[in-house]
């Protein structure tokens, strides 16, 4: 039996320097991608991303806020609008046809949190009023009133209207005239407290709802002893921003995962596991 002497097999010069040369490329391209890592969580930690998302839902109330001096009575006519809110003969329609049969407000219970406001500017006392979104609603309050606030959203939990923003600053009224109300709901999840603490390690966070309005006075149309507000949705979507976050671990685990690609190319080009030469 003949046994041959294993020889340890010797690579080119050549092969050992692009090795070597890919080697150092890989690291080069690996610490650019810790870079960006790093870059993007002390972004996020200034100013977070916004995913933004938009839904249709069948049910749901805003809640108004009016301050009297005197006890005030609520009625209200409201109209079904079409789901294509943006067809402007449907919508001519239902505008001209409104439901003739008045009913008195549904009353709605205050939202308590550390975020709502329930002071009145002008003095008086608060009263809550529950209204479905997805409807025109014309509200009569008599007799007048002080003030009026859009205070928050009810679905399957109560949503308070934008952190001490839209729950101090009272809608523009007249008394004795119809003002019409266009919103829209925007619902934002964002985190409270430290950025930087919540970048780390997350944070506690907190839903409100924007209604993004604005008003406008219809001059002509005077209602004697009343205020009548007219709420009008100009869209049938509600909006959902969410703040986020990139944390440490998800961090970790990216950079984790990509040193793992990269060392997957070297063993493929080269057969071995060693990224550094």
């Amino acid at each position: 039996m003949i046994f041959a002497e294993n020889k340890p097999l010797t690579e080119p010069f050549s092969f050992i320097l692009l090795k070597k040369l890919c080697s150092l490329i890989l690291i080069i391209v690996l610490l650019f991608y810790i870079s960006n890592q790093i870059s993007q969580f002390s972004d996020t930690l200034i100013k977070p991303k916004i995913i933004a998302s938009r839904e249709n839902f069948n049910y749901g109330n805003i809640i108004i806020r009016i301050c009297s001096l005197i006890p005030i009575n609520c009625n209200f006519t409201s109209i079904i609008l079409p789901y294509n809110y943006h067809n402007e003969t449907d919508l001519k329609y239902y505008l001209e046809h409104p439901n003739p049969e008045s009913e008195q407000c549904e009353s709605a219970e205050p939202i308590l949190d550390d975020y709502v406001h329930h002071i009145c500017i002008n003095s008086g006392q608060n009263y809550y009023y529950n209204f479905n979104y997805q409807k025109e609603n014309k509200i009569v309050l008599t007799p007048n009133i002080t003030e009026a606030y859009l205070y928050g959203l009810k679905m399957d939990k109560y949503y308070s209207s934008s952190f001490k923003l839209t729950s101090t600053i009272p809608l523009f009224i007249v008394n004795e005239q119809a003002v019409i109300v266009y919103y829209s709901l925007t619902i934002n999840k964002r985190m409270v407290g430290n950025y930087l603490y919540s970048g780390l390690v997350g944070g506690k966070e907190e839903e409100f709802v924007d209604f993004n309005a604005h008003t406008d006075n219809i001059t002509t149309l005077t209602t004697p002893n009343a205020t009548t507000l007219i709420l009008r949705p100009i869209s049938m979507d509600i909006i959902y921003h969410v703040e986020v976050f990139n944390n440490l671990s998800s961090i970790i685990s990216n950079i984790g995962g990509f040193f793992s690609a990269l060392s997957g190319i070297f063993v493929f080009l080269f057969g071995t596991t060693k990224l550094a030469p």
